[in-house]
């Protein structure tokens, strides 16, 4: 029986409820889903391309389309209204507004509350709260960071007023501070204005032009629907007609964030291609916004930064000012303030804030192609198709030197691969050095059936570019792969991509180039999945052993190979036995790390292969790293010294013994309709599981023999025609 108390009720916070240092946790974490854009699109009419189509945020580097900042600041907003603006006269203002994590479709967020300042008002009915609020994704990794003020009411008018404390509030958002996503690359003259709707750069944004936006939208009651839905607020005041409008009537009051996410709607007419809401500098809720008031907007740019370290995106500090009820559209010229410094009666928010644009370097100008060009296709594509040679050995050379290139050119149909390299080895003054080789021995070579591959230098450092633009530009007809050094994730992969994509249409190369990563730091192996995933174009990826040792800390200054003290030790002898009975089994580092390269290429369809071992002096232990690879499912190492060549190409070619015994498997197994039967010379059980493995066998074996009549012999396999 109930007691007619409702003490299970929660009916919020009032401004004494609140003291400094006080932490929320706010309950009901949120999962962002793929609707969450699709209603603030609906409701807003928002233009931001790359939270909108999936293909275009992959154009710019994105794994699928982000979910708008935004949209995340006000989910994450409406987490916070039960315990903080229940009882909320009026949301005043906001500052130090930064988004430090991208947020995908599927992300659960949650978050949490610090009371950091409080002032009672001098009606003793009411007092200004003053919070910061944290969000954080499933990986608890922050995702937004933002403090605002809120006018409360008082439960109690009697209860004494607390010691005023006002916090210090930033005015600005270093630009220094603001964090974008690592995937977020658009190399030169990849982005394409014709599917953002906007020719203009950041380039093209002057500090003081002022811009007219031309919008105007009259507030009705969809206004309900989306303050539930696209803010999660379940504020009363915004849903029942009990607040006053100036003319003494009774109207619901429009929630704040509902007025915002129109003002940002608004900005896409005059800033079209700002990718996103990057952080907030301030804002304020100057006037209150009621049912049926329409609302106009302007913006003036107050600030541009460029970005460290990047010179594909730039930051502009805009500053948008939303009125109401205004007789036209808002000019440029509308004073915002008064005379004496207040708010003008229209003005119901002004917001401070940081965009993103792509830089005039990043804009596609004058091509026919579009930025899609070979982009977003399935990995089923048949232009996509991998090499279904043998590349058992891929030998790397130096192509700065003119000797060491003359010997490469002799490898020609005695190697599965040749390989220019330009990356470790070449010291940085010989680097130009190595590009202008390697294009003169492309074209000087007739590469007939061996491939043709070059390592470039990681795109993050100085040459990297260069590298790609230099090379394909000149001969990337010529080139079949592409090797990508230090790959920690799936970003780096696609920004390659695109640039390669670029490049062929400009270029018109019939046949895309594709490209090879190599796992050498420990994120490259966490992220090995989606690495293999990131692009139709991956043709494999090798385990580097050298860097990835120093990037986990392996104790070992070899290239691959053994850690002699690396094992363990057998079952301590018996009592009266010596101790020196006690037998030590070495154990290979190497393993998990390459298996889990292995796994992830066979889900994918790619290659794997393992990478360098740099002692030439020790061809016994070389065959077997070879050999455990092989074993293990690669498809073949790279050489680096001559000697290392047969001993590649032989490891890596299966055991004839091996291959009989395949063969006759898969025979018998056909000959008895499928069934499954006991191999009367062995006694081994063989069915469908066994015949698979009796296919990579023969499959590899075949590849070999359509390559070598050497190998056809050796097989008793017929050379396909």
């Amino acid at each position: 029986m109930m007691s007619g108390k409702q003490s299970k009720t929660n009916h919020g916070n009032f401004f004494e409820d609140f003291r400094i240092g006080q932490k929320i946790i706010h309950g009901m974490p949120i999962t962002i889903s793929a609707a969450d854009t699709s209603n603030s699109q609906g409701l807003y009419g928002s233009r931001l391309t790359v939270c909108a189509a999936d293909s275009f945020a992959k154009s710019v580097g994105y794994e699928a389309a982000p979910v708008s900042n935004m949209v995340v600041f006000h989910k994450v907003f409406g987490l916070t209204v039960p315990d903080i603006s229940q009882n909320a006269v009026a949301n005043l203002g906001y500052a130090e507004v930064r988004f430090t994590g991208v947020t995908m479709p599927g992300d659960t967020l949650t978050a949490a509350t610090e009371v950091i300042g409080q002032k009672q008002n001098s009606n003793g009915a009411t007092g200004n709260v003053y919070v910061h609020t944290t969000a954080r994704n499933q990986n608890q990794e922050t995702v937004l960071s933002f403090k605002r003020w809120v006018m409360v009411r008082k439960s109690d008018q009697d209860t004494s007023a607390p010691d005023p404390q006002i916090p210090d509030l930033a005015e600005t958002v270093d630009p220094a501070r603001i964090v974008l996503s690592p995937d977020l690359q658009i190399p030169k003259g990849t982005f394409d204005p014709t599917l953002s709707g906007s020719r203009y750069s950041w380039d093209d944004y002057s500090v003081g032009e002022k811009i007219d936006h031309g919008i105007s939208v009259e507030m009705g009651q969809d206004h309900m629907f989306a303050t539930r839905l696209a803010g999660g607020n379940s504020a009363a005041v915004h849903f029942n007609s009990i607040t006053s409008t100036a003319d003494g009537a009774k109207a619901r009051l429009i929630y704040g964030g509902h007025v915002m996410q129109h003002a940002f709607a608004h900005i896409a007419n005059g800033l079209g291609n700002a990718l996103d809401v990057v952080a907030i500098n301030g804002g304020a809720h100057t006037a209150p916004t009621f049912e049926g008031d329409s609302l106009q907007s302007y913006s003036e740019v107050l600030d541009k930064a460029p970005l460290a370290d990047r010179d594909d995106l730039a930051l502009l500090r805009i500053r948008t000012v939303t009125a109401k009820n205004l007789p036209k559209a808002i000019a440029e010229t509308f004073p915002y303030r008064t005379a004496g410094g207040k708010y003008e009666p229209s003005v119901v928010l002004d917001l401070d804030y940081w965009v993103v644009l792509p830089t005039e370097k990043s804009m596609q100008r004058g091509s026919n192609a579009p930025a899609n060009h070979r982009l977003n296709v399935d990995r089923a594509d048949p232009v996509f198709t991998r090499s279904a040679k043998p590349e058992r050995a891929v030998h790397f050379f130096p192509p700065h030197n003119e000797k060491m290139r003359g010997k490469a050119a002799e490898l020609i149909g005695k190697v599965d691969v040749l390989l220019g390299n330009f990356e470790d080895g070449v010291e940085p003054a010989q680097k130009a050095a190595a590009r202008h080789g390697f294009i003169e021995f492309c074209r000087t070579s007739n590469m007939g059936d061996t491939g043709l591959w070059t390592r470039i230098n990681a795109l993050d450092t100085e040459w990297g570019l260069d590298d790609v633009q230099e090379v394909v530009s000149a001969v990337g007809d010529k080139l079949d792969v592409i090797m990508l050094p230090m790959v920690r994730n799936a970003g780096e992969v696609r920004q390659l991509e695109r640039l390669l994509t670029m490049l062929e249409a400009e270029h018109e190369i019939a046949k895309p180039i594709q490209i090879h990563a190599i796992l050498e730091t420990g994120d490259g192996i966490v992220n090995v999945n989606a690495i293999a995933a990131a692009s139709p174009r991956m043709h494999g990826m090798s385990f580097g052993p050298a860097d990835y040792a120093a990037s986990l800390g392996i104790k070992t200054q070899d290239v691959g190979g053994s850690i002699p003290a690396y094992g363990v030790l057998a079952s301590p002898p018996a009592n009266d036995a010596p101790a020196a009975a006690r037998g030590f089994f070495q154990q290979d580092v190497w393993h998990y790390h390459i298996s889990a390269m292995v796994a992830a290429c066979r889900a994918y369809g790619l290659k794997p292969m393992y990478g360098p071992f740099g002692n030439f002096g020790d061809p016994d232990a070389c065959r077997q790293q070879y050999l455990n690879a092989y074993l293990m499912g690669c498809e073949g190492a790279w050489t680096l010294h001559p000697a290392q060549i047969d001993i590649a190409l032989d490891v890596f070619a299966p055991d004839a013994d091996d291959v009989a015994v395949a063969l006759d498997r898969i025979k018998t197994f056909g000959e008895n309709g499928g069934q499954s039967y006991y191999e009367r010379n062995t006694g081994k059980f063989v069915d469908e599981a066994v015949i698979k493995q009796a296919d990579v066998f023969v499959a590899l074996a075949q590849q070999l023999a359509d390559k070598d009549p050497k190998y056809a012999a050796l097989y008793g396999l017929q050379r396909a025609t």
